[in-house]
């Protein structure tokens, strides 16, 4: 190359190497600055442990139906004593003494859906009027109480919707006595290892569609529940002296 456009080219090049450079810089600058923006607006993922997506509001084919047209295949807690639930089109309907009535096999991680009716119990005690419980795994109760005129601000973890004893909703979704109301579930089970507990269980569950406990932590058993373990367990519907009505129950387990 002639000497005289040496002197033109090198300094072109040196240039051009620069621009290739900075645009190179600007562009994993760029990118860079995209990713962490992305990152911190892209949704958290859920963990594998939580509950919080398992309920779509849609049975699946699959489901076990408990309590249905047919028939209920709920058995007495109890067998030594005469049940005085009865069943009649589609309706299961408590017993007005003090007995339950169990699912005949048990579940570890799982939705279910139940329609429930609390009765008006009249000039009672709060706690007694329209009350029964929905025990998950016998251990875990979902208190169900005609709780309908209690205003948020007065209500207790006695109430309807609360985890018993535990945690209030998080709001108030009651209907009045003598309307159908429903509990939407899903409950992973506590774990277990070398007999002692790993994880606790976690719940997540829905009032008539409105969300009332997200993916809650169950850091025990509630009140009469059956103490905590590795084993799987069946689902209670609990006789306290009101006629409580149940229809429509069906679970379906997450394998």
């Amino acid at each position: 190359m002639p000497r005289q456009f040496r002197s033109l080219v090198i300094p072109f090049l040196t240039i051009a190497i620069g621009c290739m450079t900075f645009s190179a810089s600007a562009i994993e600058w760029f990118e860079a600055g995209a990713f962490e923006a992305e990152a911190l607006h892209a949704p958290s993922k859920p963990s594998d442990n939580s509950t919080r997506h398992w309920i779509d509001f849609q049975k699946p084919a699959d489901a076990e139906q408990l309590i249905g047209p047919e028939g209920s295949q709920l058995v007495p807690e109890n067998p030594k004593f005469t049940s005085q639930w009865i069943f009649s089109e589609g309706v299961l309907t408590a017993s007005p003494k003090w007995d339950s009535v169990v699912t005949p096999e048990s579940y570890k991680d799982f939705v279910l859906h139940i329609e429930f009716n609390v009765n008006e119990a009249g000039n009672v005690e709060r706690e007694r009027n329209g009350n029964s419980g929905l025990y998950l795994q016998l251990r875990y109760e979902l208190q169900i109480l005609n709780s309908h005129p209690v205003p948020f601000e007065d209500y207790t973890k006695t109430d309807c919707g609360c985890i018993y004893g535990i945690k209030k909703p998080d709001q108030v979704a009651c209907l009045p006595a003598g309307q159908w109301q429903s509990f939407d579930v899903a409950f992973r089970a506590a774990r277990f290892h070398d007999g002692k507990k790993s994880e606790n269980a976690r719940i997540t569950v829905y009032q008539n569609q409105k969300l009332i406990h997200d993916d809650f932590v169950l850091p025990r058993h509630t009140g009469a529940g059956k103490k905590e373990g590795p084993d799987s367990m069946p689902i209670k519907l609990q006789g306290h002296h009101n006629q409580v009505q149940f229809r429509n129950f069906w679970i379906k387990e997450i394998l």
